[in-house]
C-alpha cells in the first residue's frame, strides 16, 4: 500500500506501508492532512523531486529499448 503526500507548496512524498489499516494510522498520526483521490487539484501542484520519475520506474527507466505491447505485435 502506497501513500502518497502532497505538501500546499506541491513537494511530493511517499512511502509503501504494510497494509490499508497502517496506511490509515500513519494519515490519522499526521496533522492537518486531508485525505483526498488523485484528482486535478492534487496532480497540478505536485512537484516531484528531480530523480522521481527514474526511482519510481525502477529497473525500466535504464532501459534502451522496450518491446512491442502484445496489440502491436
Amino acid at each position: 500500500m502506497r501513500i502518497t503526500v502532497v505538501a500546499e507548496d506541491g513537494v511530493l512524498g511517499d512511502r509503501v506501508v504494510a497494509d490499508l489499516p497502517t496506511a490509515h494510522a500513519v494519515v490519522e498520526a499526521l496533522p492537518n492532512v486531508t485525505v483526498s483521490g488523485w484528482e486535478r487539484e492534487v496532480t497540478s501542484i505536485a512537484t516531484p523531486a528531480r530523480g522521481h520519475w527514474e526511482k519510481m520506474a525502477g529497473w525500466v527507466a535504464k532501459q534502451t529499448r522496450f518491446p512491442k505491447a502484445r496489440n502491436e505485435r
